[in-house]
């Protein structure tokens, strides 16, 4: 596990490049948003690792665009008024 300092792509990078530099194989990188996954991916390009064949990696929020990246983003889709509004009226 490695924990980001700020959620944006530079951060994604280094995170998975922390991971990498262990030596240790994994097959899966879940990141906390979309921008997090976009910088471990980049990471692992960098290192010849394919994504999603070799190692897969999901973030959260379902960022406008995702869908156009390659390979495309999974992404789990995080419905803030609705969660809100069930957490009001609880």
């Amino acid at each position: 596990m490695v924990f980001a300092n700020a959620f944006n792509e530079i951060d994604g990078e280094r995170c998975a490049e922390a991971l990498i530099a262990r030596g240790q194989p994994f097959t899966a990188i879940v990141c906390a948003n979309d921008r997090l996954a976009v910088g471990a991916i980049t990471a692992l390009r960098h290192h010849g690792l394919a994504c999603p064949d070799g190692v897969s990696v999901t973030g959260y929020n379902d960022m406008p665009l995702a869908d156009r990246l390659q390979p495309a983003l999974t992404t789990v889709r995080v419905q803030h008024y609705k969660a809100g509004s069930k957490a009001r009226n609880s």
